[in-house]
């Protein structure tokens, strides 16, 4: 073969090659555009509103662990997000894919966790809650054992004016009470901050009552320990209550001894003259048993009941000589 035949054939076998590399380089490309056409990724989406992406399922389910068990110490205490959290795949579209790190600073913030306790709901409206059932109960028994423990004898069990109820719910931290103790001062705190008056210069108890609608002794109530007559200037006065969320109401029986007044009886006589008066027998005052059944809230009285009385000693009525002229006219 001589060398121009040889230069021919290597040119073919050139050009052939040349076609299978074009050839194998658009099949890679092919495959390369069909391998990022259908990768997927994963979204985290908060109220439906798509907001990190990460590797995968796993990823995604590890990055909303960690929130919920950093916002609680026990991992024990089930838990949920207060917003509506998803996760799921998505095409990939050059997306930026969030490290673990990076997709739970950017989650923590827009995340609200809720734990799932026992509330104590006060007409209809969860006020605070506990971590077991045990708990709410306890808080609710203390507080009616600090009233009843202000009263004498009780005629029936402490109740509330309010529907009180205890369920399980998903509540935010910050309605979860650690203790009994701080339920028990969390129901009490009422619902408004007391409002409080700073003596000035020239302040007297008297009129800060007055100009505030109050009698003196309202507004020492309202100040325990409080000297009135020895105000400072800057000293803070309580001029108002709280309301309170709970009215926890106490019924006592308390038994008294009291005076029963005579009456006084007349008796004509025809021989004394009008406006003269004797005395036939003097009149005794009487002795009786009563008793009353005390309604308080919030260990503050707002009824007596009669519901009882025994006469230990009947009153003498005083009978007196007047003339016939007085009893006539008192009979007109």
């Amino acid at each position: 073969m001589n060398a121009e035949a040889q230069v021919t054939q290597l040119r073919r076998q050139l050009r052939r090659e040349r076609r299978l590399f074009i050839f194998l380089l658009l099949l890679l490309l092919l495959i390369i555009f069909a391998l990022r056409r259908g990768q997927r990724v994963w979204a985290i989406a908060v109220d439906g509103v798509e907001q990190v992406y990460v590797r995968d399922a796993a990823v995604a389910e590890q990055v909303l662990a960690a929130i919920r068990s950093a916002a609680v110490e026990h991992s024990e205490i089930p838990t949920q997000f207060a917003q509506n959290v998803r996760y799921y795949p998505v095409r990939y579209r050059n997306q930026t894919l969030s490290t673990p790190q990076q997709a739970q600073a950017v989650l923590s913030s827009l995340l609200d966790v809720l734990v799932r306790a026992y509330a104590i709901i006060i007409q209809g409206q969860p006020i605070v809650a506990l971590a077991t059932e045990s708990e709410a109960r306890e808080v609710l028994d203390t507080l009616m054992a600090q009233y009843a423990g202000r009263v004498g004898v009780l005629v029936e069990e402490p109740t509330t004016l309010e529907t009180v109820t205890i369920e399980p719910r998903y509540v935010y931290l910050s309605d979860l009470a650690e203790t009994a103790e701080e339920g028990v001062a969390r129901l009490t705190e009422g619902t408004e901050a007391r409002a409080e008056y700073v003596v000035k210069a020239g302040d007297v108890a008297s009129r800060i009552a007055q100009a505030y609608g109050l009698t003196l002794q309202e507004l020492q109530n309202l100040n325990p320990g409080r000297d009135l007559n020895r105000l400072q200037i800057g000293d803070r006065l309580r001029i108002q209550e709280s309301t309170p969320l709970l009215t926890v109401v106490t019924k006592e029986a308390q038994t008294v001894e009291q005076t029963i007044p005579f009456r006084t009886k007349m008796i004509p006589r025809p021989s004394l003259r009008p406006g003269e008066r004797q005395l036939k027998r003097p009149g005794r005052p009487g002795r009786e048993r009563v008793k009353i059944i005390v309604t308080c809230h919030n260990g503050r009285e707002v009824s007596r009941e009669v519901v009882a009385k025994e006469v230990l000693d009947p009153p003498i009525p005083e009978e007196i000589y007047v003339s016939e002229a007085e009893i006539s006219a008192a009979d007109q």
